[in-house]
């Protein structure tokens, strides 16, 4: 778990890729979507979704629509710097739009209003990351004139950054992206007045995203923006920075992607609801009905998707509402405890596999996928968890496991079992190590090596491990924050793993660089900092290296493993490794 009030480390931003998916959509080309002008002048909303390659989506306007989070936004009509502009008129479903409101401060105790400054990196993060988002500036106070300016000001500035012309990433492109809102916030029509007046959504504005929902903007606090005076009077330490408000449209194209290859997949797909909409803490166990056995055996795929919504949709995300700590959750199926490896019997009839022990089976080793919830945020996550698939080959009614933690959530958990057309299906998984206390006893706890029966049909073989590093409270703040490695080797050929990328420990923006990646940005706490294998808001994404090549079919394969840190095994306490490994074979 990460300390609220470690000090902040500085880095330089990421470069952030543009998420994007293709243009084709399930819901049909400019269904229900306004369009103003031709394709190629980029009025109409189907060109702008053509010249970004993104899917039309209609807007709807049956409803019903509310005024909370993951509520359906309504229609509404503003006036900004260049006259009325209305939402149901400029939708094209390929956009999302942001509203941030000059109320935010630099800081409790620098009361300049993130107005004043940013502008310019705004659009830099937006340009690399995510283009297709609109930007409203919206002041609260009762005369906003004098606020607005401090946009107008920098604009001119900010846009000088891009080259000329109209199309995505010129001036022209964010100009018409960039709205100054001409009402105060309270005082605009209908619901968009209300939910900027008594900020439901959070203090800091509100966002559209690409399915019409409202969603909170979270907290605009910058790791590179660490202040001592602040943390001298007992405050959040860092300060708060208008380029943060492009990191929820980032985060929106990674949901847009998933629910379109969701919606490519269904024809492929068995979806079965294990948890629905349930307010649920601690350790939930449930029985789960599968497919047949027969059925069972044509997935090729094991996917899960967890969504954490915070208790309360009328209030805030950061109002005491979603959990405040970064958690650790996990999935498992009890059907893993039951499987028995007997050893193998070699020719000559010596001791089993040549004198290596087979591979005891711990009960660790149940675990079908692991996930980490954020500082104060709603999430939702997806894993891949094929690897269980042959601990589950006989259908029926199964047990899951689900082990939320210590804080309640909102929770909907759904298993989708699908038929890739992979060409191969896991047959096998074999249990191989669990984790530890890191420490001078971890590689004697891991010393032996094991021997894993590879039959002779096997086509694939794949080693596998999620790996996880926590230990803030230890001195070197290891395991959490410092690169330990992991030495697997299969006959004799060696596979590392460790958390040298940019995403890795020695990046201050590390987990803030995987936002397009699914997780969870502007979150209440030191969410932006790498990790030795994982982020706040995010799932664990599995380790998997295919080691076909070195194992020969019929033969015992012998994997061996080390735990290292600066190259050697860790001779004091680092803090604690949480690492499932497994050999699946695929026939």
């Amino acid at each position: 778990m990460s300390d609220r009030r470690r000090r902040g480390r500085t880095a330089g931003l990421l470069a952030l890729l543009l998420t994007g998916c293709s243009a084709s959509s399930s819901d049909g080309p400019d269904q229900g979507v306004a369009d103003l002008g031709a394709p190629g002048d980029l009025t109409s909303a189907s060109a702008v979704c053509a010249a970004l390659g993104l899917p039309v989506r209609p807007f709807d306007r049956a409803g019903p629509f509310g005024t909370v989070r993951d509520a359906l936004a309504d229609d509404f009509t503003l006036t900004d710097q260049n006259g009325p502009w209305s939402l149901g008129a400029s939708w094209s479903g390929c956009e999302s739009y942001v509203f941030v409101l000059d109320s935010t401060t630099a800081s409790p105790l620098d009361r300049t209003s993130i107005f004043a400054a940013d502008l310019d990196a705004l659009l830099a993060k937006s340009d690399a990351a995510a283009r297709n988002v609109h930007y409203f500036l919206v002041s609260a106070k009762a005369a906003p004139a004098a606020s607005l300016q401090l946009i107008a000001d920098q604009l001119d500035a900010a846009l000088a950054q891009f080259p000329e012309g109209d199309g995505p990433g010129t001036r022209g492109w964010w100009r018409a992206r960039v709205h100054l809102v001409q009402t105060q916030a309270g005082r605009l029509d209908g619901w968009l007045g209300r939910v900027l007046g008594q900020k439901p959504l959070g203090s800091a504005g509100f966002a559209i995203d690409r399915a019409q929902r409202l969603r909170g903007l979270g907290s605009f606090a910058d790791v590179n923006r660490f202040d001592g005076a602040l943390q001298a009077a007992g405050q959040w330490p860092w300060q708060n920075d208008l380029a943060y408000a492009a990191h929820p449209p980032t985060y929106f194209n990674h949901e847009a992607a998933l629910a379109q290859r969701r919606a490519a997949e269904a024809a492929t797909t068995t979806a079965i609801t294990v948890f629905d909409h349930e307010m649920l803490v601690g350790d939930q166990p449930k029985d789960v009905v599968l497919p047949d056995a027969a059925k069972m055996a044509t997935f090729d795929t094991l996917e899960i998707d967890l969504a954490l919504g915070c208790p309360d949709p009328a209030k805030p995300e950061e109002a005491d509402n979603c959990g405040a700590w970064d958690y650790m959750i996990g999935v498992a199926f009890d059907a893993i405890e039951q499987v028995v490896v007997p050893p193998m019997s070699p020719p000559d009839g010596g001791a089993p596999d040549g004198g290596v022990p087979a591979v005891p089976y711990a009960k660790e080793g149940h675990e079908a996928a692991r996930l980490v919830t954020t500082y104060h945020r709603a999430a939702s996550y997806t894993v891949d968890a094929t690897h269980v698939l042959p601990y589950l080959k006989a259908g029926g009614r199964q047990r899951l496991l689900l082990t939320v933690g210590g804080q309640p959530y909102v929770t909907t958990l759904t298993l989708r079992l699908r038929d890739a057309g992979k060409g191969l299906h896991p047959t096998r998984t074999q249990f191989l190590w669990w984790g530890g206390p890191f420490d001078a006893s971890y590689d004697a706890n891991h010393a032996a090596p094991l021997s894993v029966a590879i039959p002779a049909t096997a086509k694939k073989v794949e080693l596998r491990a999620t790996i996880t590093g926590h230990g803030a409270e230890t001195a070197a703040q290891c395991a959490e924050f410092c690169n330990h490695q992991h030495l697997f080797t299969v006959n004799g050929t060696p596979h590392l793993r460790e958390f040298t990328d940019d995403s890795g420990p020695a990046n201050p923006e590390g987990c803030l660089g995987l936002v397009g990646a699914g997780a969870v940005p502007n979150q209440s706490g030191t969410w932006w900092l790498g990790r030795g294998g994982w982020c706040p808001g995010m799932q664990v994404e599995p380790w998997i290296v295919d080691v076909t090549a070195e194992v020969t079919p019929g033969q015992p394969a012998v994997l061996r493993y080390q735990g290292q840190w600066r190259g050697k095994a860790p001779s004091t306490s680092l803090g604690k490794i949480d690492m499932g490994a497994w050999l699946t074979i695929w026939e």
